[in-house]
């Protein structure tokens, strides 16, 4: 079960209203930089580190989702981010679909395996088109958060 680990309830954003990458990363930095359990870095190093990665390739998957991913030396433990966006933005996705849900990944410096793995099976969580589904129907963060939840305990339980 990888969101129980890395998402809570105050990390998830129903409905975002950016109308950019750009916008978008900003709020990502002044939002997770704003929690209690965040890392000890300034917004501006967050957004370098998103924007670095970003040039190394999209972090776009496809069907309207994007996996926005760096590493962070400060971070102990994975931290996610899901956010929905009121109205899709440009993402650079392979499919050239504009990008409507976003699960922001922070990692620690270390682990490379450990954090590959976690993106493979965000991956293959947000590649079903029934969590897009349930992820796009929430009207509110509180609705987001649980039916991603949810909707991962359902998988396990059906594929165990």
């Amino acid at each position: 079960m990888v969101l129980e680990n890395i998402l809570s309830y105050e990390r998830s954003i129903c409905r975002l209203d950016a109308s950019s990458k750009k916008k978008t990363f900003e709020f990502i930095a002044d939002f997770l930089l704003g929690l209690n359990d965040s890392p000890d870095i300034t917004p501006d190093q967050l957004i370098e580190k998103l924007n670095a990665r970003e040039k190394l390739g999209s972090t776009a998957i496809g069907k309207g989702v994007a996996i926005p991913h760096c590493r962070c030396p400060e971070l102990t433990e994975p931290t996610g981010l899901l956010i929905t966006l009121e109205h899709p933005i440009n993402f650079d996705a392979p499919d050239n679909q504009k990008v409507d849900i976003l699960f922001v990944l922070i990692v620690p410096e270390e682990n490379n395996e450990q954090n590959l793995t976690l993106l493979t099976e965000l991956a293959d969580l947000l590649s079903s088109i029934e969590f897009r589904n349930h992820m796009r129907k929430a009207k509110t963060s509180e609705e987001l958060y649980f039916a991603a939840l949810n909707f991962e305990r359902h998988q396990a339980k059906t594929t165990n």
